[in-house]
């Protein structure tokens, strides 16, 4: 759990799978998926402690102030490499607004995880779904569904 993050970054195959699910292009300028901002995105759902907690798909599109970009809100974590295998990238450029305002948005995913790990990290775009309690003495969090 991450509250200095906006968005939520999953292991690179994993990511790729879902953007590949939606016909999504792979943007480099702002290391996001666009997808059309028609398609319906499907909910996200995490099981921690054995509870479930859901994301909706709505909460897992960004989308630009002109309305004409979308972007998915689950992003590959980055360690330098680039395996963009199973995902189109989108080679033209984006209009430089575009990207300014998104980049500000999101921030950057060259995140401090070792390689090869299978680790998601969640910002905001999960944060908003529970009550988080950080015990910094106790090197512990917790947390619960809003009601």
């Amino acid at each position: 759990m991450d509250t200095g993050t906006s968005l939520i970054y999953a292991p690179r195959e994993i990511a790729n799978k879902m953007a590949k699910s939606m016909n999504a292009q792979f943007v480099p300028q702002v290391s996001l998926y666009m997808i059309d901002c028609d398609n319906e995105v499907p909910d996200l759902e995490f099981i921690i402690g054995g509870k479930p907690i859901t994301v909706s798909g709505e909460d897992l599109v960004l989308q630009d102030d002109s309305g004409e970009y979308c972007f998915f809100t689950v992003s590959a974590m980055n360690f330098g490499e680039q395996d963009l295998e199973e995902v189109v990238t989108l080679d033209e450029q984006l209009a430089g607004n575009v990207v300014d305002q998104v980049s500000k948005l999101v921030g950057t995913n060259a995140l401090p995880v070792p390689s090869g790990m299978d680790t998601w990290l969640v910002g905001d775009t999960f944060l908003r779904q529970i009550y988080s309690v950080y015990d910094y003495d106790n090197k512990r969090f917790g947390f619960a569904t809003l009601a």
